[in-house]
């Protein structure tokens, strides 16, 4: 089903962190897309968010004072995501909704089945594969300059002492349920369409948190026959999130925190002066990218791969065509890990 010409008016669906710097800088910046009002269950929150951006507020979708509007993004925190997405479908809404995309395989099937029963775009917030260092990595892994791929891992330690959403407990698997998505739609950008083979992992100490301390996973062979995995602690005095990749003869390690790309080449037979350029180079590139990821955060506008995931949902609904590595089921499929992994656990 295809939209008129005209700006796509979204609704910002809980005023949280995540909405008010990720979804609400995006709806203004894209072409085609308008910000149409906020929801939020809280009326002061939703008040005090309108009033600074100038656009109407309610605590409910259904609201009349929010006006005539075609499309919601939900930043709300995850166990809400199922009944949101039904009811902005049933108004006959398009849904853009952020990870982990449903709390089970079922409410998931039953997303996707509302979306198609409403012939509306049902899509969901995997932004860190369109992140600049990503985005990068992917277009030098394709262009097939320095070999085949031969593997992708992607690598997270967590330091419980960081600033955590008030929900994750409730998680299965705590805070790997929240952030476990990230390393998995990173590493199927790389391999296509790729399930969890196996996992294993520690339990976690805490009789008040059923985040693992240890969970890791291997996924099934994707293109070329190049393997895929994941491994997180939860137990580190460090928060790190990276992705390396393996072609046959560089290696890119992608720095998801900061968004910085390094490149190293092949060193061949790990002689001393082999050693030392890579340290060199990874030096370099490293503090290269500090200063340019930098200039962009301090200014704002190092967004992680939000803005096209959100052009991407504004052309789907233009277009009636399904929006590419962030739809309703990319979203199922990553739900479908991390109940593996979890069960794994």
């Amino acid at each position: 089903m295809t939209r008129a010409a005209g700006p796509i008016r979204v609704v910002a669906v809980g005023c949280g962190w995540v909405t008010v710097n990720r979804h609400i800088p995006a709806i203004r910046t894209t072409p085609g897309l308008t910000l149409a009002g906020v929801v939020d269950r809280r009326a002061d929150r939703a008040q005090q968010t309108a009033a600074r951006l100038g656009v109407p507020n309610a605590t409910r979708l259904d609201d009349p004072r929010l006006g005539d509007f075609d499309a919601v993004s939900i930043g709300t925190a995850p166990m809400s995501h199922h009944e949101l997405t039904l009811s902005a479908l049933a108004m006959g809404k398009h849904v853009l909704t952020e990870k982990p995309f449903a709390m089970t395989l079922v409410e998931a099937d039953e997303m996707l089945a509302a979306a198609r029963q409403a012939s509306r775009v049902l899509a969901v917030i995997h932004n860190f594969q369109f992140a600049r260092s990503v985005a990068a990595a992917r277009r030098i892994a394709s262009s097939g300059r320095h070999g085949a791929l031969r593997g992708v891992i992607g690598l997270q330690l967590s330091n419980e002492r960081r600033r955590l959403p008030v929900w994750y407990k409730t998680l299965p698997g705590g805070l790997l349920y929240d952030e476990g998505p990230h390393l998995v739609y990173l590493v199927r950008a790389f391999l296509g369409d790729v399930g969890v083979v196996d996992a294993f992992g520690s339990p976690s100490a805490s009789p008040d948190d059923n985040t693992p301390r240890l969970a890791a996973a291997r996924f099934a062979d994707g293109r070329g026959g190049a393997f895929g995995a994941l491994q997180m602690s939860f137990a580190a005095a460090l928060s790190e999130w990276q992705l390396v990749v393996m072609l046959e003869r560089a290696t890119l390690v992608c720095d998801i925190f900061r968004d910085i790309l390094v490149t190293l080449p092949d060193d061949g037979r790990h002689v001393p002066w082999q050693i030392m350029r890579t340290s060199a180079l990874s030096s370099a590139r490293h503090w290269w990218g500090v200063v340019t990821s930098g200039t962009r955060f301090l200014s704002r506008r190092l967004d992680y791969g939000n803005d096209e995931v959100f052009r991407r949902f504004a052309e789907a609904v233009r277009t009636g065509r399904s929006p590419e590595g962030i739809s309703g089921r990319d979203g199922r499929e990553v739900v479908a890990a991390l109940h593996a992994i979890v069960g794994a656990l």
